[in-house]
């Protein structure tokens, strides 16, 4: 796992800069036809910064096995109570700026005013 501090490289972009790290509090075991019932995923966010001072958000995650989990970056597929967990997360740690917040509570009031009738 990624932790808060650390340095690493892209291959093509460069280094950058752990600042900052939002998981869930524990993993989501499942059962998957590769590594059978008992499969963990941990997605992560990471508030990551460049060398030259921008900052960007990353979603790696680590899969496999219960207690051999292996890191991969590819589009994470989760649930909607995992993501909010993630979120939430988040911005217990002060990830976002208050304009993205104030934003993000807009446009989250939009649609909940726009499905108020509509089931999920």
């Amino acid at each position: 796992m990624i932790k808060p501090g650390e340095w690493h490289e892209a291959r093509v972009w460069g280094r950058f800069h752990i600042n900052k790290v939002a998981e869930l509090p524990q993993p989501v075991i499942f059962d998957t036809a590769r590594w059978g019932p008992r499969t963990s995923f941990r997605p992560v966010i990471a508030e990551i910064e460049w060398q030259n001072g921008n900052k960007e958000f990353w979603f790696p995650y680590w899969i496999g096995p219960e207690g051999k989990e292996r890191y991969a970056q590819y589009s994470p597929m989760m649930g909607e109570e995992e993501l909010l967990a993630l979120l939430r997360e988040a911005m217990d740690q002060q990830f976002f700026g208050q304009v993205f917040l104030s934003q993000l509570a807009q446009a989250a009031s939009q649609a909940i005013s726009r499905n108020v009738d509509e089931p999920r």
